[in-house]
């Protein structure tokens, strides 16, 4: 499987990346929304999680830009809030204060599978 997680906190999202590695995952880790979109528009993605710190605009350009050109894939948003975000439409939503468990557990029985 793979994924691209992206947030504004490099740390946290360089926490989240080595723990969905150490489950099997493959990360995809962009440092800006530029980096980003690049590869939601060449690497073939399983998932692409989202964290409340991103900025609105760039969550909701990298959604629309990972439903156009990657439909079968699963979006999941961290979130800060129990309120679904109906401008993202994430598959799953994931409230902030869960642990590392609950997203593996969550992108392993929600997403489609592909070899990485």
């Amino acid at each position: 499987m793979r994924v691209l997680t992206i947030g504004r906190d490099q740390e946290l999202q360089l926490l989240r990346a080595r723990v969905l590695m150490l489950s099997g995952i493959d990360v995809i880790t962009p440092t800006s929304t530029e980096e980003a979109a690049a590869a939601i528009w060449t690497t073939e993605l399983d998932a692409l999680l989202l964290c409340y710190s991103l900025p609105s605009k760039d969550a909701l350009f990298l959604a629309e830009l990972f439903r156009q050109f990657r439909p079968q894939g699963c979006l999941v948003a961290i979130t800060n809030h129990s309120l679904p975000d109906r401008r993202i439409g994430a598959d799953v939503q994931i409230p902030g204060i869960a642990g590392p468990e609950a997203i593996i557990a969550i992108l392993k029985r929600k997403c489609v599978l592909h070899p990485a």
